[in-house]
């Protein structure tokens, strides 16, 4: 079976919760970059067949928006479109998805990748098709029913997550320290531009964007006194979870042969994934079976990988697995993450790889590992390896 590469990776700026992009639909940020995609790598319109959207707020978009996607962007009626909802892992499960359609021959060359518009997503009202005869009626925020709660048990992702904390014997000060880091390294990032090789500028009334926007819109000062969130006696407050966000990430999935015909170098080749499953409200660990997983799956030690990306969606969770896998903190998430970047919940997988890829170039390491949990109790986890250039 032929090795299968990433040629090109690439994301929109992240929009706060309300934010830059409120005037956009989480369709609207596709288009935006597989427009730029067609521009850079004209000829992907003759070869790509197939396009495998991560989207977990679907209400509202529109009969299958990756097509719309598609033909919006102006590419080919042809290529075959789908989406998946992994909650927070769906766009590194899109990634993954199309790693095997091209490692079985099934297709020669994939667009995935993830969107999604939190500022967008509606409000539900059930029992108003058939009329509601007697009574009141619950209005349900897509947003938190579908994407949010944990529906065995209807406890918030959050107040989950409280449970780790105690677990893993971590302090409301490891939290808030931990979120520093991420705020200091995020507008690190977008300051000296670290983030130019990843982003695809977004115009909106005249002015492009090209910097994340929640970065620079937190007050450092007041992250150590805000109030628990989930908890009156918790430690998971704003400052130290990941922020509700808008943003869309797509890569470019082929082998060796099909990036000559395209003319582009290959980015990374994808070594292979690995996944796990725990119960449902210990989503919070599920990073570190997925990265084990992975390894396994690839047979290398966690050791040997350079550098991690994991999905912030608390503080917590990455410093589970710097606990758990005795990873430094100085290889894990070195431009931030959802705490401080915001996590567009359908798009965070294929950010985090598309950072995790960028990182890697820019210092050369030459293993890499991107691990995301979802609702569910699951987590996804990839490997790649750089391709030196020449």
């Amino acid at each position: 079976m032929s090795k299968v590469f990433i040629l090109w990776a690439k994301r929109t700026p992240i929009g706060a919760y309300g934010g830059i992009f409120s005037k956009l639909s989480a369709v609207d940020l596709g288009v935006e970059l597989l427009t730029s995609l067609k521009k850079e790598i004209p000829k992907v319109t003759e070869i790509c067949n197939e396009f495998i959207l991560g989207n977990a707020l679907p209400a509202g978009l529109g009969q299958a928006p990756g097509k719309q996607i598609i033909i919006r962007a102006g590419l080919p009626n042809s290529i075959q479109c789908c989406s998946v909802n992994k909650v927070c892992s769906s766009s590194l499960e899109a990634i993954r998805l199309g790693y095997e359609l091209i490692k079985v021959g099934a297709a020669k060359c994939v667009i995935a990748g993830g969107i999604e518009s939190m500022t967008h997503a509606p409000h539900l009202l059930k029992g108003l098709r058939f009329g509601i005869k007697f009574g009141s009626a619950t209005v349900l925020d897509h947003m938190l029913f579908d994407g949010l709660l944990n529906p065995y048990d209807m406890k918030l992702m959050g107040e989950c997550c409280e449970i780790g904390v105690k677990e893993y014997g971590f302090t409301r000060e490891d939290l808030d320290s931990y979120a520093l880091l991420s705020y200091r390294r995020a507008q690190d990032a977008n300051s000296r531009g670290h983030f130019k090789n990843e982003i695809v500028p977004v115009i909106i009334d005249g002015k492009s964007l090209v910097e994340d926007e929640e970065p620079f819109r937190v007050d450092i000062q007041k992250i150590k006194s805000l109030k628990p969130s989930f908890l009156p006696d918790g430690s998971i407050t704003a400052g130290n979870a990941s922020t509700l966000a808008d943003g869309a990430s797509f890569v470019l999935i082929a082998t060796l042969e099909v990036a000559k015909l395209l003319g582009v170098d290959p980015l990374v080749e994808i070594l292979g994934f690995g996944r796990f499953g725990a119960n449902p409200e210990r989503f919070y660990s599920a990073p570190v079976g997925a990265i084990l997983n992975a390894c396994d799956n690839v047979g290398i030690k966690s050791r040997q990988v350079k550098v991690f990306e994991v999905n912030e969606a608390f503080s917590a969770v990455p410093l589970i697995v710097h606990k758990e896998l005795d990873i430094p903190l100085d290889i894990l998430n070195l431009r931030g993450g959802a705490v401080s970047l915001g996590h567009p919940i359908g798009a965070s997988g294929s950010r985090i790889v598309t950072t995790l890829i960028n990182v890697m170039k820019d210092f050369n390491l030459s293993l890499g590992c991107a691990a995301i949990c979802n609702g569910g109790g699951e987590a996804v986890a990839g490997i790649f390896r750089l391709v030196n250039e020449g």
